[in-house]
């Protein structure tokens, strides 16, 4: 998947960097720079996780943080992308720039097709990243110029162009903030659902809990620990089959796939004082 999406980000890029100067249209410049910093983000979470994960075998839970890290990146190529943007937009705005509208409607439909074809391919093997997110954010962008060169096909007000290429900032922005908002509880290691609630479940199970910490490895990866004081006297079989149960709780109720459950005896706990 992280191949084909890629190749689909550069491809836009050429395509709408060779049909912004030929079409003279900020609306499609603004769409090639950040198409060009997609597909950067892209290529270097690819040869991430293509050299540097098989060179270091430290990454016990793998280079799930990756998805993070590029929804992340993400956020910063729209700040850069839409600053960049805006300038040109004003400046062909304030010389008057005439573009030509049929370049800027084929290109952005063929451009909005591509996008669609990542955001399909990434909906296929079930991958919720910040790359596939940001894809469908690029179609919105590639069906306002769409509609921005059909405009000015019909009504020959070519000012739509740097004007389409700044309303497009405060969409983007929009659709940012979600994103932003969670990949900073991810780094932040905030619990995903209410610990509380977590440890009512689980007291149904074990009557002593301690240290109960939930958090997200990634978007679609939960991890739980927590410590556990039992009677001394209880067998092994009997704590697998509490184990079982509060995994089961864990994952149907609350998501969580990831479970360490760490016992202490009461007995441990009475010589501690």
């Amino acid at each position: 998947m992280v191949r084909k999406t890629e190749l689909g980000f550069w491809s836009i890029f050429i395509l709408t960097l060779i049909t912004a100067f030929v079409g003279r249209s900020v609306t499609l410049g603004t769409e090639a720079i950040h198409a060009l910093l997609d597909a950067l983000v892209v290529s270097i979470s690819a040869y991430i996780i293509k050299v540097v994960n098989k060179r270091d075998g430290m990454y016990t839970y793998g280079l799930h943080r990756l998805e993070v890290l590029s929804a992340l990146l993400n956020i910063f190529t729209v700040i850069i992308g839409a600053t960049l943007g805006a300038v040109f937009a004003v400046i062909f705005l304030l010389n008057r720039v005439t573009d030509n509208p049929y370049i800027l409607l084929l290109s952005s439909l063929v451009s909005l097709f591509i996008s669609l074809l990542i955001v399909k391919s990434g909906e296929d093997e079930d991958k919720n990243t910040g790359i596939l997110f940001h894809a469908f954010e690029d179609s919105l962008v590639y069906l306002i110029g769409a509609v921005t060169g059909l405009a000015i096909v019909f009504t020959k007000y070519y000012f739509l162009d740097p004007i389409a290429a700044i309303l497009t900032i405060p969409v983007i922005l929009f659709f940012s903030v979600n994103v932003l908002k969670n990949s900073y509880y991810v780094f932040m290691e905030r619990s995903p659902v209410n610990v509380n609630e977590v440890k009512r479940d689980l007291n149904q199970i074990f009557k002593e809990i301690d240290d109960i910490h939930v958090w997200n490895l990634c978007n679609h990866i939960r991890i739980a620990t927590l410590h556990v004081r039992e009677s001394p006297d209880i067998t092994l079989s009997e704590l697998d089959k509490k184990r079982e149960m509060a995994e089961d709780i864990l994952k149907k109720k609350f998501d969580i796939t990831h479970v360490t459950i760490q016992f202490e005896s009461d007995i441990l706990h009475e010589h501690e004082f």
